[in-house]
């Protein structure tokens, strides 16, 4: 039997090899396995591997390191990754993956426990639990890949762990409607900063969508706003589309927000350009929010006007994406069903919008219970005609 012993290893000193073929040049192929504790744990290793490779399912274990992997060969694949989603997936591995051990494990060693080992690390470093789950599902998408598209490894180490990381529901802070009416009122003027706030409460439009849209999808003939274009977080690029498929939509407008917002502010814009566009220091990109020679606003700049704008006024710290946190609130607790917030909001099914806002639900089945009691109007109490022996017969 072919099972050897290095008489100059301490440990795991047993390994076993058996030929397999011939490789292209005519030489003979063999199969070799080192690192076993006795020679009865490699003969069984080895038996497994024969099976495997006369059964045609054997994989020879990959020698490339587990980081390597995923720079040169996984994430290059992955093509319809966004700009912004990729530079994510190169900060998380660069930054977790590539200062770990774990990413100098051949793919062929690579295991569950390192996986565990890997994920508590990330742990230990302080990293909140939604980031610790983003970054198991990129090395858990890469490994699948690995295992069932290139077959490079024979199982996915990641799918065996035990405490996998899970995503952590945060509280979401809103203004009730009182605070937004506040802020609204406050807001001195309307510059491109203030409007944009106050765009994002009456709209429910995500930070890029507002930066990115263009007069010619405002509609003030329907009242209607269509998301075509988003600016992308770094304030570079504006890009054709949105965040989803479902997030290319249309938001309908009231006619207070067309009058005294959209159209005071497109009458301010127009002034502005007309007196910059004789110097030609102006660049038109027909953007509703821009800077004053018409190029996309900084989110970064937006960011640092609204909070500046919260230190001057009354009202709860939020974030400027809990602006569409509270325009979801206000409609719903409004009464307004939610399919029509969920496709206002732009998510792909009801359910993502009833996930998010599912503390609102205990007031809505309250306000529910209410109204079909209103319904029935009492009629539950001492009109029976049916004799109470005669119910219970029946039943």
């Amino acid at each position: 039997m072919p099972v050897y012993k290095d008489e100059s290893k301490k440990k795991n000193k047993y390994w076993f090899e058996f030929e397999a073929g011939k490789q292209s040049d005519g030489s003979r192929k063999k199969i070799r396995k080192k690192g076993f504790s006795s020679d009865k744990e490699a003969a069984i290793a080895m038996t497994k591997a024969m099976n495997e490779y006369y059964e045609g399912t054997y994989i020879e274990p990959s020698r490339v390191k587990f980081i390597d992997y995923l720079i040169e060969t996984w994430l290059p694949a992955k093509k319809s990754l966004s700009k912004q989603t990729r530079e994510m997936y190169t900060g998380y591995i660069n930054h977790h993956v590539k200062t770990s051990a774990c990413g100098n494990i051949e793919m062929g060693k690579l295991n569950s426990m390192h996986i565990q080992k890997f994920i508590a690390e990330l742990r230990e470093k302080g990293l909140a639990e939604n980031s610790v789950k983003k970054m198991y599902s990129i090395i858990n998408t890469a490994l699948n890949n690995a295992t069932f598209q290139l077959r490079i490894i024979k199982e996915n180490p990641a799918s065996f762990i035990i405490d996998k990381p899970q995503n952590t529901k945060t509280e979401i802070v809103v203004w009730d409607a009182e605070s937004s009416r506040k802020f609204v009122n406050e807001t001195e003027g309307v510059n491109r900063y203030s409007f944009a706030v106050k765009l994002a409460l009456v709209t429910g439009m995500r930070q890029g969508e507002l930066l990115g849209l263009r007069w010619k999808d405002v509609d003030f003939s329907n009242n209607t706003l269509r998301i075509t274009q988003t600016l992308t977080h770094d304030g570079k690029t504006l890009k054709i589309g949105a965040k989803t498929t479902s997030s290319v939509r249309s938001i309908a407008i009231d006619e207070d927000t067309k009058q005294s917002l959209l159209k005071q502010y497109n009458l301010q814009q127009l002034e502005k350009r007309d007196a910059l566009s004789k110097s030609k220091a102006y660049k038109n990109f027909d953007l509703v929010i821009c800077t004053q020679k018409g190029t996309p606003c900084s989110p970064r700049n937006l960011m640092r006007v609204f909070y500046s704008l919260l230190d001057r006024i009354d009202v709860p710290r939020i974030t400027f994406h809990n602006l569409r946190h509270t325009h979801a609130t206000l409609l719903l607790l409004a009464g307004v069903h939610p399919k029509i917030v969920s496709e206002r909001l732009g998510h792909a099914s009801v359910k993502i919008t009833l996930d998010l806002y599912s503390h609102l639900l205990p007031n809505m089945q309250a306000e529910a219970a209410e109204k079909i009691g209103d319904i029935f109007g009492g009629h539950f109490g001492g009109r029976n005609t049916l004799k109470q022996d005669k119910l219970v017969e029946t039943i």
